[in-house]
């Protein structure tokens, strides 16, 4: 994928402003994950087709380091597991449940997140699948 670096900018003269409503879209009823869009990560699976989702799940961690996983961004079923050439993962297709269940997290407060080790601040993401959007 190429960088790209803007020299020079343009003042683009558009009257008036953006309107400022949110508009709620459903779920699609399948979401695909495709490991290779994470950089750096050799995907080593840890879901099975069939298996029940929540968000949050572990779907597949690094084979160097399996503390970094990638969990799922909804809830349901694994539908397909994709593989291409030499078995390598292509995507893990999902079937949404429409009911957003997630795994449950610590919750901290603001005035216990300033003491926080540093270590547990990692632990916490890492745990949670956190780590690789960093």
């Amino acid at each position: 994928m190429a960088a790209f670096t803007i020299k020079k900018g343009r003042d683009l003269k558009i009257k008036g402003a953006t309107e400022k409503n949110v508009v709620d879209i459903p779920l699609p009823n399948r979401i695909g994950i495709y490991p290779t869009e994470f950089r750096g990560i050799k995907p080593q699976l840890l879901v099975k087709e069939g298996d029940i989702l929540k968000i949050g799940t572990p779907l597949f961690c690094d084979r160097a380091f399996p503390e970094i996983k990638i969990a799922s961004p909804v809830s349901g079923k694994v539908s397909a597991i994709n593989r291409g050439e030499k078995r390598a993962l292509l995507d893990i297709v999902i079937e949404t449940d429409q009911k957003n269940d997630a795994v449950v997290f610590n919750n901290f407060s603001k005035s216990e997140i300033s003491s926080l080790s540093k270590e547990k601040i990692i632990k916490h993401l890492l745990g949670a699948g956190l780590w690789p959007i960093i």
